[in-house]
């Protein structure tokens, strides 16, 4: 199952948005189809995750209601008008269509009509899933204690899954280690080995996971005095309390990921739990990142979930510039204030950060802001002296200095500059 396209009419900052959704490219068989969102503050990114969401179940329609223009009454759904409406297409049902009306102008009586009924995510209650969806923000707050039971977890797998607001009770996460690694330990004591790999696996994965990510071997480990988890970073043993906040986000959102995964009564049983088909929404997840684990966190879930769709938002030229064959939508506020798509392309990893800046986040310019107008003046310089016009020489060698004092590389620049300048004026009084 995927999502094919999203149209929205008077939501949040889209009067009329149109967006279809293509299809991994050729080659890309064996990794993740990745779709990014990109474009200043405010055009909507987020928006366009939760509308997707609501494919799956209500738990974003407050945050939706809140971003709708329109509160116009209406006596029927066929009256559609100025109606705030979305609809969301896939490949496997028809149109998944909204429209709210409003009664009273009192949003808590909305009411819903689909033109199909979709299929609720799973069959048979919980069991013999088909596909999911899961939505992760690094935003998203995580809370521990450290309070460890082996337990078998009561809770549904894939309870409260699109909450992009929700905080991670990481203690569920640190329960669900423990109990794995228990669960190892008997069976070896069995000497059932393959139910031990088993549960070994499980943990690898996140482990493998935030390695590649880190570049820094992980591992889960447990003490018993007291009875808690750590992770385990180059062989010192350290509590999630102390953990950077970037290693507490990728950890945090990754694991409950995996966690749920593993947990789920999938239907194909020919597939591993990676190889799954679900739906994944990522909204801005290299918050607290640093650059450097922001080009691979994107690489890894890539590799990691070949069959899955993802919808990445991102403020980070690093994200989009991380991986080849996904798709880009630029959005932009035109004259009305209303967010367009600008552009589209897919990505190639061979393209460099400073054309990604430029291209996709419109940043031209490559130092702080002091330095930048001074740049912008010395060019300012520089074109009148091309034309052949007089200048205060002075006040050019001047401002020349300044800016090559700064840095060795802005010295290169301006010694590069002048040199340029000299030989183009040279050749102009030889060949006058």
């Amino acid at each position: 199952m995927r999502i094919t396209r999203l149209e929205a009419k008077g939501i949040g900052p889209f009067e009329d948005l149109n967006i279809e959704f293509k299809p991994k490219p050729a080659g890309m068989e064996n990794k993740a189809e990745i779709h990014i969102l990109t474009g200043e503050n405010g055009t909507g990114k987020s928006t366009i995750l939760m509308l997707l969401s609501c494919y799956a179940d209500k738990t974003n329609d407050n945050l939706i209601l809140s971003r709708f223009r329109s509160k116009k009454i209406v006596q029927s759904v066929l009256d559609e008008g100025l109606i705030s409406r979305f609809d969301i297409y896939s490949d496997e049902a028809e149109r998944f269509q909204s429209f709210f009306i409003y009664s009273n102008q009192n949003i808590s009586t909305v009411n819903y009509d689909f033109t199909k009924k979709v299929d609720r995510i799973i069959l048979n209650k919980e069991i013999n899933a088909r596909y999911l969806f899961f939505a992760y923000s690094g935003n998203r707050e995580l809370e521990t204690k450290n309070e460890i039971k082996i337990a078998e977890i009561n809770e549904s797998p894939i309870f409260d899954t699109l909450n992009f607001r929700k905080k991670i009770n990481f203690d569920t996460i640190l329960n669900w280690i423990a109990t794995n690694k228990a669960k190892e330990a008997f069976a070896l004591l069995k000497n059932n080995n393959s139910s031990a790999q088993k549960y070994e696996n499980s943990l690898k994965k996140i482990e493998d996971s935030i390695s590649n990510i880190t570049q820094k071997a992980v591992e889960f480990d447990i003490e018993d005095q007291p009875f808690r988890v750590f992770l385990k970073i180059a062989n010192k043993s350290l509590d999630f309390n102390i953990l950077p906040d970037g290693l507490k986000s990728i950890i945090s959102w990754l694991s409950d990921l995996l966690m749920r995964l593993d947990r789920i009564d999938w239907a194909d049983k020919s597939k591993s739990i990676l190889e799954q088909n679900f739906i994944l929404f990522l909204d801005e997840i290299e918050v607290h990142l640093h650059p450097s684990w922001q080009r691979k966190i994107l690489p890894v879930v890539q590799d990691l979930f070949p069959n899955a769709q993802i919808f990445i938002s991102t403020h980070s030229p690093f994200v989009v510039g991380s991986v080849d064959g996904a798709r880009v939508y630029k959005f932009k506020l035109d004259e009305n204030n209303n967010s367009v798509l600008d552009s589209e392309y897919w990505t190639e990893d061979g393209n460099s950060y400073d054309r990604i800046l430029e291209e996709i986040f419109d940043i031209k310019e490559r130092f702080g802001v002091g330095v930048q107008k001074q740049l912008d003046e010395f060019k300012e310089y520089k074109i009148q002296i091309l034309k052949g016009k007089t200048i205060d020489e002075e006040a050019f060698m001047k401002l020349a200095n300044e800016i090559a004092k700064q840095s060795i590389e802005l010295n290169g620049i301006i010694s590069f500059e002048l040199r340029q300048l000299k030989r183009n004026t040279t050749q102009k009084l030889e060949t006058a």
